[in-house]
């Protein structure tokens, strides 16, 4: 499981950033993250996918469980458990099936980001300690 906290943070020298700088900065990540995954699974899709993808995405249910009961049709009985969340599970199942390399691309997209904050943590470390005082 990716998580985005402190220690990630730690590790890369910007530990000691303020709660607020942290939660700017993780916040920065996580969106950078997403984009550029999302850019990077979505090259070469069609339109249809994209389509399918989005309505995960946006929380439609009724396309949502339409494409579970095509493609997943045990998903009912982790549903009935309390044990899913149907736009998530819906979306992982996708990915697996359309984008199996989804894992990979995350962690190279990530490994991108650790390597651009590392490189330039004293600068990072430099505008979040400004942003804080003033």
């Amino acid at each position: 499981m990716l998580e985005l906290n402190e220690e990630f943070l730690d590790q890369l020298g910007l530990g000691g950033l303020t709660e607020q700088g942290r939660h700017d900065l993780l916040s920065r990540v996580w969106a950078q993250l997403e984009l550029s995954v999302g850019t990077e699974l979505s090259a070469g899709m069609s339109d249809d996918q994209m389509d399918e993808f989005e309505a995960f995405i946006d929380h439609d249910e009724g396309r949502t469980l339409e494409w579970l009961q095509a493609h997943e049709p045990t998903w009912t009985s982790l549903a009935d458990a309390g044990e899913i969340d149907i736009y998530d599970f819906a979306s992982m199942q996708w990915l697996a099936l359309h984008r199996p390399d989804y894992r990979q691309v995350v962690n190279d997209r990530l490994a991108d980001i650790r390597l651009e904050l590392f490189e330039n943590r004293d600068a990072i470390r430099t505008h979040f300690s400004q942003r804080d005082t003033a």
